[in-house]
């Protein structure tokens, strides 16, 4: 199965799955500049992709390549951390994953950032 991704802009589930595709990977986390209308997805969006049968995954990313989120260390990745939990909630999404996006190859400092998660790992 093929998956989009996208933040330009906002397809419709139908379009989506017309195009072949079997689901889309959708940012939660707020726009970072005016153009990202893609992010972050409204729980109407999420109706509509699942009316259309449409698999769904959601992402955080806010900062970009000059200011990359795992720069922000322990605290910040637990901001980021309830953020998208708070996110997930919005959108009648409690308890489903997130991914995290880090714009650049694992360093040893982005620990810090890793170990902000707020939920355990076994559940």
């Amino acid at each position: 199965m093929q998956v989009i991704d996208f933040s330009a802009g906002v397809p419709s589930g139908r379009s989506v799955k017309a195009a072949g595709y079997g689901g889309a990977v959708r940012y939660i986390s707020p726009p970072r500049d005016p153009w990202m209308k893609g992010k972050m997805i409204s729980r109407a969006e999420v109706a509509d992709y699942e009316a259309a049968g449409l698999e769904q995954a959601f992402v955080w990313q806010y900062g970009g390549a000059s200011n990359p989120d795992s720069m922000r260390g322990y605290a910040g990745g637990k901001k980021d951390a309830e953020s998208a939990k708070a996110a997930l909630d919005t959108l009648g999404r409690s308890g489903w994953p997130v991914f995290f996006r880090r714009r650049f190859r694992y360093l040893p400092f982005s620990v810090e950032f890793d170990r902000g998660g707020i939920l355990p790992r076994r559940r």
